[in-house]
């Protein structure tokens, strides 16, 4: 996974990875922090989670068993690991926030401020 995010990175284009290096939010990607953890000479516990332990808790306080077959996969989003970048190094510049506007305004019929 540490070598997908900087992979993608890397392959970005001009305009993205230009967003993300002036970025000056710290380690918001997963990667980023997983190297700072293997980095550190610390120990960490692993733990893992088990979905047939999961309790369903009703409106009216009944716990149910939840059926691990009713979890959907979640789809990949490839933009949530840098999001935060994004957002910041986007706010860098006005001339990206007022291209980001009119992206809103012209592909997702939205009006953003």
């Amino acid at each position: 996974m540490v070598m997908s995010e900087q992979k993608e990175i890397i392959e970005s284009s001009y305009a993205v990875s230009g967003i993300l290096s002036s970025s000056t939010f710290g380690n918001t990607s997963r990667s980023e922090n997983l190297v700072e953890l293997l980095d550190n000479d610390e120990n960490y516990a692993v733990y893992k989670f088990n979905v047939s332990s999961c309790m369903f808790i009703d409106g009216n306080g009944g716990n149910h068993e939840v059926d691990p077959d009713d979890f959907g996969t979640a789809k990949p989003d490839k933009l949530s690991p840098f999001a935060a970048k994004l957002i910041d190094g986007i706010n860098q510049s006005e001339i990206r926030r007022r291209a980001l506007v009119v992206f809103c305004f012209a592909f997702l019929n939205e009006n953003a401020k």
